[in-house]
């Protein structure tokens, strides 16, 4: 990596905020805790910053799958600052992003919005009172995005996807699915200062089965563009 290393995942507490209805993280002490001192941690595998598998959505390869060669590899910052559900990131956006940043080929695509300014927040998962949910991908972009050779794309929010009805919020991350990309939610805010390239090294944990498991991801400013 060229530049300091800063995280893009958030740490795991005690009772942090989880998508509505999936389980409780909890960090209990376990044993006497005089000869050593251990936690049990509960948690969902789709809870704090996390990498979602094909599987998640019932087809393709479980997160045990997860290939070796992706834990370090390059990425792409796409920036979409502002935008809502109401606003989806579509396809004619993302081909307009990565004709700026040229040929440049990555294996991770970051969609930066600044919504993970929220996290910790009573709104973080529906958004202001009146106002649309957090923002995501469409279809088109998603398919964009795996037609590139993207492996996996991430984004600082809770969902891959934009959208209300179950199918509109699960279209972009389904046609990630069919072609084997894997995609990476709730990342921290990503620093402004950061350039558009970026080196990653990323650990998710190697769940038998898995549709997802929370992850560690840091980036560095790379000199491979």
């Amino acid at each position: 990596m060229n530049g300091e290393p800063v995280y893009l995942s958030h740490r795991i507490r005690d009772g942090e905020q989880v998508w509505p209805g999936d389980p409780e993280v909890r960090l209990e002490s376990w044993g006497d805790q005089t000869a050593f001192r251990l936690q049990r941690l509960t948690i969902g595998e789709h809870s704090s910053t996390h990498l979602g598998a094909p599987s998640h959505y019932g087809e393709g390869a479980a997160i045990d799958g997860f290939p070796a060669g992706l834990l370090h590899g390059r990425a792409l910052v796409l920036r979409f600052e502002g935008r809502t559900a109401a606003d989806p990131i579509g396809g004619a956006e993302i081909r307009e992003a990565l004709a700026r940043l040229g040929d440049a080929e990555a294996e991770l695509a970051i969609v930066a919005t600044g919504w993970a300014r929220r996290w910790g927040s009573a709104d973080y998962f529906s958004g202001h009172p009146g106002e649309a949910g957090p923002p995501g991908l469409d279809a088109e972009a998603a398919e964009l995005l795996a037609a590139r050779g993207f492996a996996v794309v991430g984004i600082d929010g809770p969902n891959i996807d934009a959208g209300g009805s179950v199918a509109e919020a699960t279209a972009a991350g389904r046609a990630l699915a069919r072609r084997g990309v894997y995609h990476l939610e709730n990342l921290t805010l990503v620093p402004a200062s950061l350039p558009p390239f970026l080196e990653y090294t990323l650990a998710p944990l190697r769940i038998c089965g898995g549709s997802g498991s929370p992850c560690t991801i840091a980036v560095a400013g790379a000199a491979w563009c």
